[in-house]
């Protein structure tokens, strides 16, 4: 019994003897790594709510193990690579070469954010009749316009649309002929900078408020919900800018919203002896909902029409809008 007592008492020890050489053993199989800090205020600018700063910094550390080393991030089973996200830091833990490569790749991505894009837009209510004034042939669809992907099944497709493209000249023309006749005139001409990529929107008009609801009953009295509808031109434009830095692909969903009426429609909470109507708004509205690709400085007219059939009657007033891309690109420091 002692004997065997000394002998578990003797394998022990040994064990404990050769623990320095298997750790040094399996230190030996991990690579050298350092930890690093860099710093993605920069690259988190885009961001509309500072609360998708997260969610934003979660891409880009996607962006990263899918691009850099993928097998060597412990996220994808790797053993030394990690990645942290505090208060617009990526602290990364890799291998030197990896780390050098990682902060390549933040520097193109850099360089692509240092690229903006300035919009010029012009939007004009017009007689259809006016663009023949000016020489201008609009197209119905026309396959110089690049459509997004085909919609999902189900999903509503994008109608079709009344466009072309412009060169300096028949935009001129096209002003003076607004300037010139007296059904014709300019709503508003927006203007605005959005980095490459980033999704910018503009609402010249107003916010109308309308009695939407009501409230339960609190104390015998109930309170009006408030909502409020926009009416004028909005519009949502993502600009993405082509790798030769000579063209612009623009998301573009524009419209026109006019408040016709606001009706009154009986609540449905209302008692046998209240008076409770809700407002419905009566909106007449104008849209342009395409994909379009423009060289750098270009123009491109579309259509803010009802129907096809209106923009062919050269007495109908139509709404134009002209958009114009300039891609400006800064030097890095």
């Amino acid at each position: 019994m002692i004997s065997a007592t000394k002998n578990r008492v003797a394998s022990f020890l040994i064990v404990l003897s050769l623990l320095p050489l298997m750790n040094s053993s399996l230190a030996a199989d991990l690579p050298t790594t350092t930890a690093e800090v860099y710093d993605i205020h920069d690259l988190l600018a885009g961001a509309k709510d500072e609360k998708k700063n997260p969610e934003l910094a979660t891409e880009l550390t996607k962006l990263i193990q899918e691009t850099i080393d993928i097998p060597s991030w412990i996220d994808k089973g790797g053993k030394v690579g990690t990645i942290k996200y505090l208060a617009g830091q990526l602290i990364i833990t890799q291998t030197k070469e990896n780390q050098k490569d990682i902060g390549q790749l933040l520097d193109k991505l850099r360089e692509t954010r240092s690229i903006q894009v300035t919009l010029e837009m012009r939007v004009i209510a017009a007689p259809a009749g006016l663009l023949r004034t000016a020489d201008i042939d609009v197209a119905m669809d026309v396959n110089l316009v690049k459509r997004g992907n085909a919609p999902a099944k189900g999903a509503e497709k994008r109608k079709p649309l009344q466009g072309t493209f412009l060169d300096d000249d028949h935009v001129g023309k096209l002003i003076k002929a607004v300037q010139a006749s007296v059904d014709a005139r300019t709503l508003t001409a927006p203007r605005m900078t959005v980095f490459n990529g980033q999704e910018g929107s503009i609402h010249v008009g107003q916010e109308m408020p309308f009695i939407a609801g009501w409230s339960d009953l609190k104390n015998g009295k109930r309170q009006p919900q408030i909502s409020n509808v926009k009416t004028g031109f909005i519009s949502t434009i993502q600009p993405t800018v082509s790798a030769d830095r000579k063209y612009v692909t623009l998301n573009l969903k524009a419209s026109i919203v006019t408040l016709r009426k606001m009706d009154d429609i009986p609540g449905t909470k209302a008692a046998a002896d209240e008076k409770l109507d809700i407002q419905k708004p009566d909106l007449a509205v104008v849209e342009a909902d395409t994909l379009v690709s423009i060289p750098d400085n270009g123009n491109f007219m579309v259509l803010l029409a009802e129907n096809e059939e209106k923009a062919k009657d050269p007495k109908a007033i139509i709404n134009i809008l002209l958009i114009r891309p300039t891609i400006l690109e800064q030097k890095l420091k």
